[in-house]
């Protein structure tokens, strides 16, 4: 993802782009300028809290509408969403997301299983 004046790129682990956004467009330097409709950061030991909370307030801030911290330490999952507190999944819960993909389920153990 680019964001430009001043020129950023992140790069989530993981980024979900609905169909209605297809075909993607890339800079001529191949970074992805589509808004994802979610990315996920998988937190690493090396993460700081504060710089997860800055990439989560950027991603937010270009359009992206659901930012995922997935902390497989703690075996959590943080959803953000632009205007809303943050919600916290814990192993024993199953995190639901009709939109943008209908019928979504994740069960939060099984993203931290092996």
């Amino acid at each position: 993802m680019v964001s430009r004046n001043p020129d950023t790129v992140l790069s989530p682990d993981v980024a979900f782009i609905s169909q209605s956004k297809l075909p993607v467009r890339v800079t001529s330097e191949g970074y992805l300028e589509t808004i994802p409709d979610i990315v996920v950061e998988v937190r690493s030991k090396n993460d700081a809290r504060s710089e997860l909370d800055r990439k989560t307030n950027m991603y937010l801030s270009t359009g992206v509408g659901l930012v995922l911290i997935a902390d497989p330490e703690a075996k959590t999952i943080v959803a953000h969403r632009s205007g809303a507190e943050p919600q916290v999944y814990l192993e024993s819960d199953t995190f639901l997301l009709d939109e943008p993909i209908p019928g979504f389920r994740l069960i939060v153990k099984e993203m931290f299983r092996g």
